[in-house]
């Protein structure tokens, strides 16, 4: 049975060890320390966390209670842990640190202790998150000086430390994948007369406000390569240029979207979306829950809603044509999407609730391929035999619909070793002869006459 410590016991982390020690069968909990002052010393560690007494209550003298613990787990401040790296390494007890803002001084300390005691040391013990540093090092190599780095942070307002330890890691893990030493090239903030951005430069910021658990970008940033989250113009005033341009007014060229870009939403859909991923990922850990987000693009196969005017393309399509109705596309018909068939939407479910290494992913699930909304509409009319009827194109905007929306799959693919199997011509077929025995309203009209009375229509 292993014997553990535990550091800021009091704390919402130190809470959550305290249970993770007394639910592990080869551990048990031999030490609860709390700062000086603390109204909680004295407290039965146990029935701080709601569980049985352990005859283990919290005390502020990390020194009394040494001789009892194997491991120390440390989330605590660089000054204190500075402290109890050097006493543990006195005292022969390993530990486990996940305090982040070590200075020089302290790292050193830390590196000297490692030589007398096993040390696991990590800014973020986030399985997620140390694939993305794999990542973010994998990329840099690819782009060498050749993409702008910066790495943007944001906590919540009771941080007192910044940049994040993580943003550091990723710095770090970008500094790596180039070469480079990070404490030679790391900027961090801009003000004033910078002057122009040197080359191999790695900015790092740090955002803090309100109740934010948490969020870290890493963006490459390459001329002529990366326009995010790009705005389209001109669509209320008649222009129609449906493509979003850059500053020179050329179009730009759309890209499939990983799992990492910050997300812009662009309506209420994609806000609830979004809510449900974030909340699943913060309350699962606190549950003891293994949480996995999957980003479904657009789902096809038999089983849709053939009469709901609002959801799903290909079904709204195979409605139209069932009813004898030419399919209606907005804007010029050429915006694409990704479609995946239901049948490798169910595999790659089963896949992520199976796979250990899913736990506290986030990944898209899609074919891999972008088609235009119009081909789509005319193979579905193909394969429904309804060749005669020409999609309409509408020629205006639904307010919120994002132009292109495709999806980088590679990580689905490396973590999950899923891939999209069904063919598309082959999955349409399928569809078609589902839907040939059904029956569907056909509420297109009145879906744009709602959008049209709530000025939803440009």
């Amino acid at each position: 049975m292993v014997k553990i410590g535990v550091i800021g016991a009091g704390g919402r982390m130190g809470r959550m060890l305290i249970q993770a020690v007394a639910q592990n069968p080869q551990t048990t909990l031999a030490g609860a320390i709390e700062r000086q002052g603390s109204s909680l010393l004295g407290v039965d560690a146990g029935e701080l966390v709601n569980l049985d007494k352990t005859n283990v209550a919290l005390v502020d003298d990390l020194a009394g209670v040494i001789h009892d613990i194997d491991v120390l787990i440390d989330f605590s401040l660089p000054e204190s842990t500075a402290k109890n790296l050097q006493l543990c390494a006195d005292q022969g007890v390993n530990m486990v640190i996940g305090t982040t803002g070590l200075n020089d001084e302290q790292n050193a300390i830390l590196k000297q202790a490692s030589e007398k005691i096993a040390i696991v040391y990590a800014g973020n013990y986030s399985t997620g998150v140390n694939l993305t540093l794999k990542l973010l090092e994998m990329a840099a190599k690819a782009f060498g000086d050749s993409a702008d780095v910066e790495v943007i942070e944001a906590h919540h307002k009771h941080k007192i430390d910044a940049p994040s330890g993580t943003a550091y890691m990723m710095a770090e893990a970008v500094a790596k994948g180039r070469g480079q030493n990070l404490k030679d090239v790391a900027i961090y903030g801009r003000e004033g007369q910078t002057g122009a951005r040197k080359a191999g430069e790695i900015g790092i910021h740090a955002i803090r406000g309100g109740e934010i658990v948490g969020d870290h970008t890493v963006m490459f940033i390459a001329d002529g390569e990366m326009v995010e989250d790009a705005e389209r113009v001109g669509i209320r005033d008649g222009l129609k240029q449906w493509d979003p341009v850059d500053a020179q007014g050329r179009p730009l060229t759309p890209v499939a979207t990983p799992e990492w870009k910050r997300p812009n939403l662009a309506s209420i859909y994609a806000l609830n979306k979004f809510v449900q991923e974030r909340t699943t990922h913060i309350m699962a850990a606190p549950y003891g829950i293994e949480g996995v987000c999957l980003r479904l693009f657009n789902v096809f196969g038999p089983g849709q809603a053939l009469s709901n005017p609002y959801t799903g393309v290909l079904a709204i399509f195979a409605s139209r044509y069932l009813n004898g109705q030419a399919p209606m596309i907005f804007e010029d018909g050429e915006q694409r999407r990704d479609f995946v068939h239901v049948s490798d939407v169910a595999r790659a479910f089963a896949e992520a609730l199976s796979l250990p290494q899913a736990a506290g992913g986030t990944f898209n699930i899609g074919s891999g391929h972008d088609r235009s909304v119009t081909e789509v509409a005319q193979e579905l009319g193909r394969a429904m035999g309804r060749n005669a009827l020409e999609p309409q194109i509408v020629g205006k905007a639904r307010i919120g619909d994002i132009r292109h929306c495709f999806c980088d799959t590679t990580l689905a693919a490396e973590t999950l070793g899923f891939t999209a199997q069904t063919d598309f011509r082959e999955g349409l077929a399928e569809l078609a002869e589902w839907v040939a025995s059904q029956t569907a309203v056909d509420n297109v009209e009145k879906m744009r006459a709602e959008l049209d009375k709530r000025g939803l229509v440009a």
